[in-house]
Formats: structure tokens, C-alpha cells, sequence
């Protein structure tokens, strides 16, 4: 037999490795070349020598089997070495991780058939949903408890922050007593509420505490203005925005707006629950008009005519899934081409003087809804004076309930039982800290980073930013259906997003937070007015804007805030202080679960530059065509899959829009599998020195990620929210952004084994990023 031969029937039984099939061959080598000396010296037999050399052949094996026998064990001691589990960490942050992940785990479901359940399974069956809420999940978790942080810092009188007297925070703290007051709220009664629609030019609706309202003393230009400088939305919002295809400038914008009920489609479907929504909407009103002294009749006879407009509104409103390419969104135009589109009904240079305080005849606008305005002035004109003076009083009373005395509140759950299946409010340490946030969020933000954000977070989540950075990078070459060009300027793209993580710097500056709430103005006792005043200066600060250079670092989101979220025009992607935290973010847990979830968000919110949506701005913000023919082709036959996945999961009985959540659904399968990718690479380069391998969890690192992920999306709905976000909202209902993502993910079905067709592993697989 030749050594070569016996080396390569080695090689064909060694199953080990490389260095295990050397040390074999090397062996037999040996043996073979013993073989061989001692067989050529038989042939010369020549008496003693032949002896001496049986003896010294003798010899030779004896020490060819020893170094074998030494060279085996070592092989076999590599083995045991190599095969032997990775010994479990035991400290008190592993056996924390361990105990917080299989708390929300149901073990007994096999994770290729439900794997929602397998991550969540017994967080849903043991969570206990406060009865106010609709819906319920890990982030409404991490939010109440920073609710409870910012309550303790608001409810500590000094106003002191970072050794210094601030009023922004004197305001805040102020803000908080005023909301927290419930006697003195209820004292007051109505009056706040009356002075309320006295400013908004009298409601028909009531004649009690001294309203009265006339159709000729009655201004709808007027009122329609006060309505829209005090925040609110009647008819159409108007805002000063980004331009769209000029990220260097601010623009007026004009959308749709004006419904009191979530969708459009709640005004004209047939089905049952809608009905009962539409009498809630009703009672509700009703409700709210006996509370401000009108009579059942009168108030019946005028919320009857409100919801009849609505319904108008309602049908000349443009379906949202028409509104999901900005490039067919984009009507820029003068103020005298947008006052031919909209007819005499609206006098909009008037109305501009009378919001912003001078003439803007000469402006430009920005009208991304020009059918729904089209209709809109023939709408008007066939509507009485009583009925727009109505809407407009209602619009405002409406959404400001939160604010009023107890019993206008209790009226708001005829509507809100009917439409998210809420009979409850938060407690009131709730509603007021939230209510503090969004007035103050800046001031509160700057109070909890100071008393509760761990500074070294940043520099540990914007080194997992740079991980799926580069993990973006080198996946755009791989994506097969885009061309050399595209991939080329993508790259580009993503070499410009700008990481903002945990907080603006300048709120930590007490004199420029008290200079950015210098023009707030709080009445001394007096909530609603106070609030009231919030809201026009949050107007005119928007307002501001127009004629200045937008700034890029500009925050869109609460530091405190427990989200996340990317700017297409400030090419930015914001992680802020308040999501930073378990489980969102750990630095005790292994970094495979820290992929799994910080890693998927900022992969997440990095592909929403390229979803149907953002794939439209270049990389220095603007809407703008930078895409081949051959890309963009490529791009809707890639995302017809996915719309066609989504749409086929059905909840309550009614089918998910699959070209509505379509953006989100882009986001969310390739954030997973950039932070897969940018695992794995952290993984090569740290070694097995990093991996932490958690007590009691039979799990492996690459599982690990995936129950990161998944138990994200730990969620309660109503029914009837159910049905509404499926109306509603962009992103998927949680369990299917579970399951629709890692049953598209190749890495899922090979980390659990999961065999061909089974639920979590189809064999038509979606994927575009």
C-alpha cells in the first residue's frame, strides 16, 4: 500500500480537523516507513546484522507506538476540550439576564411553530394589563417606569439643576403641582372650559354661562386661525416643515386632517363595531354639551350635524396608502396656485397674515394632499355657519378632555370603550407626568439624564451603531437585485446618517434649557389656561422656523422618551437616553441578546433610509431620483412579496394591510439581519473570551439573539384596538413582526434547526435589505 494512499483513506474516516488528519497521516507515515526498512532488511539476511536489525526494528516500534499513543491522547484531550459546553456564568447580572429572559419565555412551544409565543408565552399569560390601556407591551413597561423616575425628580421642590437656579425646571415642577391639584381643578369646574370656547368665538351648541353666538358677529376665517394657533387641527393641519427637496430650508406645509375618529374608514363601513363607535362618538358629544349646559336636544340635533361633516371629510379624505411615495406626495406651489385649487371658501392669504402675523401672499407652499383641498372649499360651502362654528369648538373640546374635571373625562369612555376597548384612565401621576414631558420634555429630559442615564451608555451603543454601520456596508454588495450604480451611492448614504444617541448636549446647560422655555407662560393656578399657553408657544416656535437654515442636529423626540426613530431629511437616526435600558440595552447581558434587540433597533431605524419611503432622499436629505430604472424595477418586485406575506396574516378576523406596514416591515426584516451580520463579525473579533453563556437557559449564543429579538414584541391588544391599528398604523401588530421577519430569516431556521416548510421556515422567503 502507498503512504498516499493510506493518508487520503485516513483523510476519508477523519472527521475532526485539519490538525487531527496531520498528526494521522504523519503516524501512518511512520509505521509505513518502518514497514519499509524492516522489510528491505529481511531480503539481505546476512546472519547477525539481520538479527541486529530485527532488534533495532523491535526497538523503532515500540517507540512509533509510543509517540502514537502520546499523539492520540493529545487529540483526544483537543476533542473533549473542543466538545465540553462552555462553562455557565453565575454572577449576579448573568442570573439576572437568565431569570428576566425565561420569565417571558414558554419553553413547551416548539419555536419553529409559534415562535411569538415560544418568546412570550408566559409574559402574556402573567402580565397584568392596566385596565387603561389598549395596548400593552415591553416599551409601555420601560415607559411607566420612566414615568415613575421623572415623578420622583418633579416631586422634589428645589429647582436646582447642575448647581444652578433653573426656571425651565421651576416651570416644569410648577406645571406638575398645577396638574396635580385635582381639588382645586374641580372647584373650578367648567369656567376654565368656558373661557376655553369663549377664546375660540362661542359654540352654538350651548347658551349657558354666558355664551352666546350669532351667525352675524360669527368670523369663520377668524376662527378657523385661533383654532389652528392654539394647536389644534380642524379641517387641515398647517405647519412649517423641511422642505422636502431643499433640506436647507423650511417650507409651509398643508396636509388633511379634521377627523375626530382614528380612520376614515370608522365613518362609512357597515360592520357592527364601527356602528357602536359612530354612538359612542355621539354620546360622547352629547355627553360633553349637557357637562357645558346644554340642553339633550340642542346638543343631539348639533353633534349630529359635526359628525355629518366628519363623514364629508372623511370621504374626500385620501386613502393613507395612497400618501406612502413622497415623490407622488409632493405638490409644491405658490399661495395663488393653491387658492385656485381650493376656490373662495378659505381667503388664504388672510389666513396666513392672521397665523403667522404678517403677509406670506408670496410664499411658496408645500400641499401633499391637492385632491382632498380640491373638494374640500365645495364641502365648506354647502355647510352652515352653525355647523362649522360647532366643528371648530369641538375639535379643541374633544382632544382637551385630559385637561377638564373629572367628569368630562368619565364622558371621554363612550367613545374610547367603543373604539380601543379602554374604561379606565392611568392614575394621575401619570397623566400628569406625561402631560409634563410633552410641555416640558427638554427640562424633564434634563433631570432624568442627570439623575438616571448611565454616561458610558453612548460610547457602548454608538460603538453597536458603528458594528451595524459596517454591517450595512458590506451587505449592500451582496443585495443580488440592485446594480453597481445604486449599491455605489447607497453606500454613500449610509457614510452620511449621523448618530444621535441618548441626549442633546446643550440641555445639560441651564442657561440655554431656561432660554428655550423663556416665552412659556404659566397662569398661577390656573391648569388649563397654563396649558393653553404651552400650546400657542409650541405654534409659534414652529412658526419661527420659516426663513431660517434647518438644523441638522435638531432633535425630533424627547430625550426621556422610550423610542426611537429616523429623520429622512436631517439623515439622522436618534436612539434617545430613555430606550437606552433593559432590555433594550444591558451591558451585563451577553452581547448576542444587546444584537438581538439594541442591535435590530438601530438596524431597524439605519434601513428606514431605504424602505418605500426613504429610498426616495438622497444622501444629503432631499427627495430626490437617485436610483437606476433597473434598481427601482427590482426594488417593487423584491417588495411585492413582502406585501403579499403581510397582507395573508389575518387578527379579529380582518387582514393586515400589507402596502400600509410596508415601510416598517422593510425595517424591521432588514435591521434583523444587519444585526445578525454585525453579531457574528463582533463575535469573530472578540473571541469566545466574550461570550457569556447564561445559567439555566439551554440556549446557544445565535438563539440568544433571537429570543432578543423577539421578545421585543411581547404585546397585549384590545380587540377593538386590534381592528384599529390594523386601520391605522404603520407597523405590524407584534406578533407578526415576530413572526414574519424570522420566518423570511435563513439564520433563524439554522440556529434552531427548523425543518423545511415548517411554519418559521417556509420555503418563499422575503427579503429586501
Amino acid at each position: 500500500m502507498e503512504p498516499a494512499l493510506a493518508c487520503q483513506m485516513i483523510q476519508s474516516l477523519n472527521k475532526e480537523g485539519t490538525q487531527e488528519l496531520i498528526v494521522s497521516c504523519l503516524s501512518a507515515l511512520s509505521l509505513f516507513m518502518l514497514w519499509g526498512f524492516f522489510t528491505d532488511t529481511v531480503k539481505k539476511r546476512h546472519g547477525g546484522q539481520q538479527r541486529f536489525l530485527q532488534k533495532s526494528f523491535i526497538s523503532l516500534l515500540i517507540l512509533a507506538v509510543i509517540i502514537i499513543a502520546v499523539l492520540a491522547g493529545v487529540i483526544v484531550w483537543q476533542y473533549f476540550q473542543k466538545s465540553k459546553p462552555e462553562e455557565a456564568c453565575y454572577s449576579s447580572e448573568c442570573v439576572q439576564a437568565s431569570a428576566y429572559i425565561l420569565g417571558k419565555m414558554d419553553q413547551t412551544v416548539d419555536p419553529c411553530q409559534d415562535f411569538y409565543r415560544y418568546t412570550c408565552g408566559n409574559w402574556m399569560r402573567t402580565t397584568k394589563i392596566p385596565a387603561s390601556r389598549s395596548r400593552y407591551n415591553i416599551f409601555s413597561e420601560i415607559e411607566d417606569q420612566n414615568k415613575e423616575k421623572v415623578r420622583t425628580i418633579l416631586e422634589k421642590p428645589s429647582a436646582m439643576f447642575m448647581n444652578n437656579h433653573s426656571t425651565a425646571i421651576e416651570k416644569a415642577k410648577t406645571y406638575y403641582k398645577l396638574c396635580m391639584d385635582e381639588t382645586r381643578i374641580e372647584k373650578q369646574g367648567v369656567d376654565p372650559v368656558i373661557k376655553l370656547i369663549r377664546d375660540l368665538h362661542s359654540w352654538p351648541l350651548t347658551s349657558s354661562h354666558g355664551l352666546t353666538w350669532t351667525e352675524a358677529s360669527w368670523d369663520f376665517l377668524r376662527a378657523l386661525a385661533t383654532n389652528h394657533v392654539t394647536g389644534f387641527s380642524a379641517l387641515f393641519s398647517m405647519s412649517v416643515s423641511v422642505d422636502d427637496k431643499n433640506s436647507s430650508q423650511y417650507i409651509i406645509e398643508f396636509e388633511q386632517s379634521g377627523l375626530s375618529l382614528a380612520s376614515r374608514e370608522e365613518y362609512f363601513s357597515n360592520h357592527s363595531n364601527y356602528k357602536k363607535i359612530r354612538q359612542g362618538f355621539l354620546d360622547f358629544g352629547v355627553r360633553i354639551g349637557e357637562l357645558l349646559g346644554g340642553d339633550n336636544s340642542t346638543v343631539l340635533k348639533g353633534m349630529t350635524a359635526i359628525y355629518n361633516l366628519e363623514s364629508q371629510l372623511a370621504k374626500i379624505h385620501v386613502p393613507q396608502e395612497e400618501l406612502l411615495d413622497p415623490a407622488k406626495t409632493y405638490h409644491k406651489m405658490t399661495v395663488a396656485e393653491f387658492q385656485n385649487l381650493i376656490g373662495s371658501s378659505i381667503d388664504l392669504s388672510q389666513y396666513l397674515r392672521k397665523v403667522f402675523g404678517r403677509d406670506l401672499g408670496d410664499a411658496s407652499v408645500l400641499v401633499y394632499t391637492p385632491k382632498y383641498f380640491r373638494e374640500l372649499g365645495s364641502v365648506l360651502d354647502k355647510t352652515p355657519k352653525s355647523t362649522l362654528a360647532s366643528y371648530l369648538v369641538w375639535t379643541a373640546v374633544n382632544t382637551q378632555v385630559g385637561y377638564f374635571p373629572n367628569s368630562f373625562v368619565e364622558a371621554s369612555f363612550l367613545l374610547s370603550q367603543a373604539e380601543s376597548g379602554v374604561h379606565a384612565v392611568d392614575p394621575r401621576w401619570q397623566r400628569c407626568v406625561s402631560k409634563v414631558n410633552a410641555a416640558f420634555g427638554y427640562a424633564t429630559s434634563a433631570l432624568y439624564v442627570q439623575d438616571y442615564f448611565a454616561k458610558e451608555s453612548k460610547s457602548k451603543v454608538l460603538a453597536i451603531v458603528k458594528e451595524i454601520e459596517e454591517a450595512f456596508i458590506r451587505g449592500i454588495p451582496l443585495v443580488a437585485w440592485t446594480d453597481d450604480k445604486t449599491r455605489e451611492i447607497a453606500i454613500e448614504k449610509v457614510r452620511k446618517i449621523v448618530q444621535m444617541i441618548g441626549y442633546p448636549d446643550w440641555i445639560l446647560d441651564t442657561v440655554q434649557l431656561d432660554k428655550y422655555y423663556q416665552n412659556v407662560t404659566l397662569v398661577p393656578m390656573e391648569f388649563l389656561r397654563s396649558h393653553l399657553n404651552i400650546r400657542r408657544e409650541a405654534v409659534r416656535r414652529n412658526h419661527r422656523k420659516l426663513g431660517t437654515v434647518p438644523d441638522r442636529l435638531e432633535w425630533h423626540m424627547m430625550p426621556v422618551d422610550t423610542n426611537a426613530y429616523y429623520s429622512q431629511s436631517n439623515k439622522q437616526i436618534v436612539f434617545p437616553a430613555g430606550i437606552l435600558q433593559r432590555p433594550f440595552f444591558t451591558p451585563s447581558f451577553p452581547m448576542s441578546f444587546n444584537f438581538g434587540t439594541t442591535g435590530m433597533i438601530i438596524g431597524h431605524e439605519m434601513t428606514h433610509g431605504f424602505d418605500n419611503k426613504g429610498r426616495h432622499y438622497d444622501k444629503y436629505g432631499n427627495l430626490n431620483n437617485w436610483w437606476t430604472d433597473q434598481s427601482a424595477s427590482s426594488f417593487h418586485s423584491q417588495t411585492s412579496c413582502m406585501v403579499r406575506q403581510y397582507s395573508n396574516y389575518t387578527a379579529e378576523k380582518t387582514h393586515l394591510k400589507g402596502e400600509r406596514v410596508l415601510g416598517e416591515n422593510i425595517a424591521d426584516n432588514g435591521g434583523l439581519k444587519t444585526a445578525y451580520t454585525a453579531y457574528k463579525q463582533w463575535e469573530r473579533s472578540q473571541g469566545s473570551a466574550e461570550v457569556k453563556n447564561l445559567p439555566g437557559l439551554s440556549l446557544t449564543q445565535e438563539q440568544l439573539f433571537f429570543v432578543g429579538f423577539g421578545q421585543l414584541w411581547c404585546s397585549y391588544y384590545t380587540p377593538q384596538y386590534t381592528k384599529q391599528a390594523i386601520l391605522t398604523d404603520e407597523h405590524t401588530i407584534s406578533k407578526f413582526r415576530t413572526i414574519g421577519v424570522v420566518s423570511n430569516s435563513g439564520d433563524f431556521a439554522r440556529a434552531f434547526q427548523c425543518a423545511p416548510n415548517t411554519p418559521m421556515n417556509p420555503q418563499t422567503k422575503c427579503q429586501v435589505w
